[in-house]
């Protein structure tokens, strides 16, 4: 099943303990019993981790576009910093676009696990064109081909 669940075969119906055919269907019931069983546990083990992996992304996002945030913020300043500090800065800031794409594909995972379909439909380009355009602006004149090179690598 697309679930994880898994369907467990209809038991044996003679069990009587007195022939070898109902010893040995009772034994293949109590076989087919403790397989069902570990199965549910590893389907239910399975959702947990589903659930957790879905939360933990989504938790995860905001505090990752601050850092990002605060790191795009501080390396626009006009202030003298030290190189080192700079560089710095500049790794905080690659890591945490990394961290932000690994973030987003493990929500994505989660959601295509947990068996939502993809939406498809027609996409208004303009707009996206234009909220990036935006977007490009307020991080300042220059910065829209620097963060353009940076999303590429």
């Amino acid at each position: 099943m697309a679930s994880g669940e898994v369907a467990m075969p209809e038991r044996v119906p003679d069990t009587d303990p007195r022939t070898e055919v109902g010893q040995v269907g009772a034994a293949l019931n109590r076989m087919l019993g403790h397989v069902e069983n570990a199965l549910a546990r590893r389907h239910a083990s399975e959702e947990r981790l589903r659930r957790f992996a879905a939360d933990a992304s989504h938790e995860l996002r905001t505090p990752v576009a601050a850092i990002r945030g605060h790191a795009e913020l501080a390396l626009r300043t006009t202030e003298p910093v030290p190189a080192g500090v700079r560089h710095a800065l500049g790794r905080i800031e690659a890591e945490s676009v990394r961290m932000s794409e690994l973030v987003d594909d493990l929500l994505l995972l989660a959601r295509l696990d947990a068996g939502r379909p993809l939406e498809t439909g027609p996409v208004d380009l303009t707009r996206i064109v234009l909220d990036a355009t935006a977007d490009a602006r307020a991080a300042g004149p220059g910065t829209a081909g620097n963060w353009c090179s940076r999303r590429n690598r």
